[in-house]
């Protein structure tokens, strides 16, 4: 597909659930969501997934970084970030920003909890940006929207002079972050959830993005 003229910049408020829908689309069939959601239909998985991700949304809009990219007069992709020293956020912004899955159901809530334990203790210990998410529905994929959420992403962390991390259990998109920068610094296969690799990411203040 060809690129298409997009502004990338930060939400306010009202913005949220739209947020929240545009990275559901992007990011329900992760392997780590499709492990937590064993078992639920898919229409049920959608509903509880935007719910969740409404609450980290309007979170971060207070601890983190929130980022549209919008095009023909709407969001089409986005991506929530954390400055350095905000992640893994403490007990009572971790709760507030996770009421929304707290409806999900005990199973994939308790899933969930698990993965994101061990997010936790794979976490870089050096000053970083973090990116939580970043996702664009796959019928608006291919048209440079990505490429300039993640760009601009890497302009804030450069300006910050740290790099900018995050991880991935999705093994496509490694090829993307790699096209815009990043380089692997870590490979974990997740015994007991659902067999799940995932690959820790890196982009250095001095990466230039490339491609989509």
């Amino acid at each position: 597909m060809t690129s298409i003229a997009c502004s990338v910049g930060e939400i306010d408020r009202k913005d949220a659930e739209q947020v929240a829908r545009v990275l559901t689309d992007a990011l329900w069939d992760l392997p780590s969501m499709r492990f937590a959601f064993e078992g639920v239909p898919e229409d049920a998985i959608r509903r509880r997934f935007r719910r969740g991700l409404s609450s980290v949304t309007l979170g971060a809009l207070s601890f983190g970084r929130v980022l549209a990219a919008r095009a023909d007069g709407e969001i089409q992709g986005a991506a929530i970030a954390y400055p350095p020293g905000a992640w893994p956020l403490p007990f009572f912004r971790w709760v507030r920003s996770g009421l929304g899955f707290l409806t999900i159901g005990p199973k994939p809530f308790v899933r969930l909890a698990r993965y994101d334990g061990i997010l936790s203790r794979l976490h870089p210990a050096q000053p970083h940006w973090y990116l939580y998410f970043l996702g664009v529905p796959p019928e608006r994929q291919g048209r440079g929207l990505g490429r300039a959420l993640f760009s601009r992403l890497a302009e804030i962390a450069a300006a910050d002079r740290v790099p900018m991390c995050l991880e991935t259990d999705k093994e496509s998109n490694v090829g993307f972050y790699a096209a815009n920068g990043c380089v692997v610094t870590a490979t974990h296969d997740l015994q007991g959830i659902g067999g799940i690799r995932l690959w820790q990411m890196r982009s250095e203040p001095s990466s230039t993005t490339t491609a989509e």
